[in-house]
């Protein structure tokens, strides 16, 4: 583990400017919202009750795709604090990597040696002797990535597909992996340059791929089996990086005063936002208004965080158990209840996921957080102390 000290001796390191963050806030909430909004999206695909009516009304995106910006946009903007906060590089990389993988890992080893079994159409001998019920599990390593196993749900209306949301931890931890950069800057606005200049290039790229669709294509004809297809048609490098600009879109509000992030702009932003929709406007005033939205409601306070905050932060086990357990809900329930209740259904369970998955597995494992930091200077706690969960 790389444990050489990040650089703290210049008054004008970027620690030193970041916005002070009320300890009482609505970002927990603002994640399980945006997990839900994945779980609605993905369904109304699983059990075949219509397109999404946000995809429908923008023309660009669904509510899945909104919710996952806003992961990003609350990551870029927390994740950032805790690297800046971090004693050492090495102890970032650790606190991000518990954070992350020990509840990825139990839902591999889940759906691998459990979720499989029963519901696969094959013999159970050929199913463990198939390879890719051992490639699955390299998931957990994050690249690449299989959102398939042999047999599993390929008949029903989502095929090929065990866990449709898994593709997002493989950008989300690149992002992690390139924010470091962040770090060997030097001077007040150096971090505003490098940020702007990853989201720019970030933007090119994804645009690069809005418009011209031959890497797609080309990675369609590489892999004929639409069972890998759906792995390329989400994670391509310049599709991803429309995500790692929301990231550091996020970073970059830890330098801008809190005072300028007002829910009467927010709310006017909410309508350019929805001007845009089925107009060549969307694609650049969605970069613009979803991130200010997010951090407006984000930096405030309710009582409804506070309950959710007491309930334990959720958002992780309902979003990444989500997709499995709608597919197997639906796979056993179709046919013997309404396609509406069994959504229903399913939803209640990503809900116990997430609880199940939190206090069994994610709380327990960022315990190992105390190891990878060393005691900080005091007047360096209260940032410390808003490190992104």
């Amino acid at each position: 583990m790389m444990t050489f000290a990040l650089s703290a001796g210049s008054a004008a390191h970027p620690k030193d400017t970041l916005v002070a963050l009320p300890p009482r806030n609505n970002f927990d909430a603002l994640r399980l919202a945006a997990a839900f909004m994945v779980v609605y999206s993905h369904v109304l695909r699983i059990f075949a009750l219509g397109p999404c009516p946000v995809l429908q009304w923008s023309g660009y995106d669904d509510l899945a795709t909104v919710g996952v910006i806003t992961f990003f946009v609350i990551s870029g903007f927390l994740v950032t604090r805790s690297l800046i906060a971090s004693p050492t590089i090495g102890g970032y990389i650790v606190n991000r990597s518990v954070r992350i993988f020990p509840g990825l890992i139990v839902c591999m080893l889940w759906s691998a040696l459990i979720l499989g079994p029963m519901v696969t159409s094959l013999p159970l001998a050929s199913y463990f002797s198939h390879e890719r019920t051992w490639l699955y599990l390299l998931n957990i390593f994050l690249f690449p990535l299989q959102t398939v196993l042999p047999g599993v749900f390929e008949g029903q209306p989502r095929p090929f597909t065990v866990n449709g949301s898994i593709w997002t931890l493989s950008i989300e931890f690149s992002a992690y992996l390139i924010a470091i950069a962040l770090l060997f800057v030097r001077g007040r606005k150096w971090p505003y340059v490098l940020a702007l200049a990853i989201i720019a290039a970030a933007y090119f790229l994804n645009g690069m791929a809005t418009n011209d669709k031959t890497l797609w294509y080309a990675m369609q004809s590489i892999n004929n089996n639409k069972e890998d297809y759906f792995f390329w048609l989400y994670f391509q490098p310049v599709n991803a990086a429309r995500f790692i600009a929301f990231f550091f879109i996020g970073a970059l509000f830890n330098w801008i005063p809190l005072r300028f992030l007002r829910l009467d702009v927010a709310a006017i932003l909410v309508v350019v936002y929805i001007l845009t929709f089925k107009t060549s406007a969307y694609y650049p005033v969605h970069f613009i208004a979803l991130p200010y939205i997010v951090m407006a409601i984000g930096v405030r306070h309710s009582r409804l965080a506070d309950a959710i905050h007491r309930m334990g932060d959720i958002s992780y086990g309902v979003y990444i158990y989500s997709t499995p357990l709608q597919q197997m809900a639906y796979y056993y329930l179709n046919g013997k209840v309404s396609p509406v209740a069994g959504a229903w259904i399913s939803v209640a369970f990503s809900i116990t996921a997430g609880l199940l998955s939190w206090y069994l597995v994610e709380k327990p494992a960022l315990r190992l957080k105390r190891y990878s930091t060393r005691p900080e200077d005091p007047s360096r706690r209260a940032t410390a102390d808003m490190q992104a969960k």
